[in-house]
């Protein structure tokens, strides 16, 4: 099981600072934060953007966090995604579709081939951030704007550990994770008369 979520108040922080940046409907959306955080090809990029500090010092209102480098990955993620898509898809899920967004029959196509899906598996592992940012990107183009749950999408960024992996494995499988393993007791012996 995932315990350590970010709570409740930094992802509702984190997607208002989201709404705010991508809210052409008034007009008042940020337009050169959005370009300038497209454009970031590094954690340092992104540091040097006034839209990125919005979103350090939103989450920090609400919260003790410390995983700067993670809210700064999520930021450059953002910025790409329009909209909020359907929240019971998820982003592996999504992945794993074909490009109609249907489950995929035997011989039909992914939107993410297996090979990059694996690639994006060992890019979300690995300790390089700009390997991670480009892993992103990719799969967000992939995946199409607004076809999965965004706000679980920034949860798992923040917290990618073995049960978010073991997760997107089975979701962009389309197969459903199995239930927790129960351990196998020893038969029991007959007594000896």
């Amino acid at each position: 099981m995932h315990t350590d979520l970010p709570d409740t108040p930094t992802l509702d922080a984190i997607m208002r600072w989201w709404s705010a940046l991508h809210d052409t409907d008034r007009g008042k959306g940020d337009r050169a934060g959005r370009a300038e955080l497209r454009r970031c090809s590094s954690l340092l990029d992104a540091l040097m953007t006034p839209a990125a500090h919005r979103l350090l010092r939103a989450a920090r209102g609400v919260s003790r966090t410390g995983d700067d480098d993670g809210l700064l990955l999520v930021a450059i993620v953002l910025a790409s995604i329009k909209t909020g898509g359907n929240p019971r898809i998820s982003f592996a899920r999504a992945l794993g579709q074909t490009a109609d967004g249907h489950a995929p029959g035997e011989g039909d196509g992914r939107r993410m081939s297996p090979l990059r899906f694996q690639s994006l598996l060992v890019a979300m592992r690995s300790g390089d951030p700009g390997l991670r940012i480009r892993a992103l990107r990719r799969a967000v183009a992939l995946a199409g704007d607004g076809g999965f749950g965004v706000r679980r999408l920034v949860g798992d960024i923040l917290h990618f550990d073995d049960a978010v992996q073991r997760r997107w494995t089975f979701d962009y499988w389309q197969a459903f994770e199995p239930a927790e393993a129960v351990p196998e007791t020893a038969p029991t012996e007959p007594a000896n008369s």
